[in-house]
C-alpha cells in the first residue's frame, strides 16, 4: 500500500519513489532546526481552534490526526484535521511554512487525495479543504475542489504504480534546482 507521502515525492520527482521503494534507499531524517521547528509544531498545531472556529461554525465536530485509507486505491495517509457537518466534510492540512501566493503542487496533491479518501470512507460530499500556514503570520488558503482534480489525482496514483512497477530510472523531473536539496543527489544519475 501506497502512502499520501509517496505521491507527494513521486509528484517531486519520480525518482524519489525509485530510489526509496524499488532499492530500499532511506532518507536520513535532516537533523536541523527548522525541521524540529515542524515536528514540535505538528504536535502542538490544535492551539488554532479558537481561529478555526470562525471558520468551521456550521459543523458539528471534528477529527485530528484521522488515519484514512482505501484498499481499491492502495493508498493511505494521516489527515491533520477533519470538520463534519450532516452535508460535507472538509479537510484541514497545517504547514509549518509561510504562504507565498501560490499553493504547491505537492501540497494541493495531498490535499485532494485527502478529500478523495474521506469521500470514499465517510460516503460524504468533500467540496472543499484547506491549507493553513502557520509560519510567522497565519494564513488559511481555501481549496475549493472540482471533480477534474479527483480524476488528475487518480491518474497520479496510476503513474505512481507503474513507476514502482517499472525496473528502470523514470525521467528526471523538469525543475532540476529541485535537485539541490535532494538527499537523492548522490546516487542520482543525471
Amino acid at each position: 500500500m501506497f502512502t499520501v507521502t509517496d505521491l507527494k515525492n513521486y509528484i517531486y520527482c519520480p525518482r524519489i519513489i525509485y530510489f526509496k521503494n524499488l532499492h530500499n534507499f532511506s532518507e536520513p531524517l535532516k537533523n536541523n532546526s527548522l525541521v524540529q521547528e515542524g515536528s514540535d509544531f505538528h504536535k502542538k498545531r490544535f492551539k488554532y481552534k479558537n481561529y478555526l472556529k470562525k471558520i468551521f461554525k456550521e459543523f458539528e465536530f471534528n477529527k485530528k490526526e484521522v488515519k484514512i485509507y482505501d484498499e481499491n486505491m492502495e493508498i493511505c495517509g494521516v489527515v491533520d484535521e477533519i470538520f463534519f457537518s450532516s452535508k460535507e466534510a472538509v479537510p484541514v492540512e497545517y504547514k509549518f511554512s509561510n504562504y507565498t501566493g501560490e499553493i504547491y503542487e505537492t501540497n494541493l496533491i495531498q490535499l485532494t487525495l485527502y478529500a478523495l479518501l474521506i469521500k470514499k470512507t465517510y460516503n460524504i460530499n468533500v467540496l472543499k479543504g484547506y491549507i493553513i500556514y502557520t509560519r510567522n503570520k497565519v494564513k488559511c488558503i481555501e481549496v475549493v475542489f472540482e471533480e477534474m482534480d479527483f480524476v488528475n489525482c487518480l491518474e497520479n496514483i496510476k503513474k505512481l504504480r507503474e513507476t514502482f512497477m517499472q525496473e528502470y530510472i523514470p525521467e528526471l523531473n523538469e525543475k532540476i534546482e529541485k535537485c539541490n536539496s535532494c538527499y537523492f543527489k548522490k546516487i542520482c544519475i543525471l
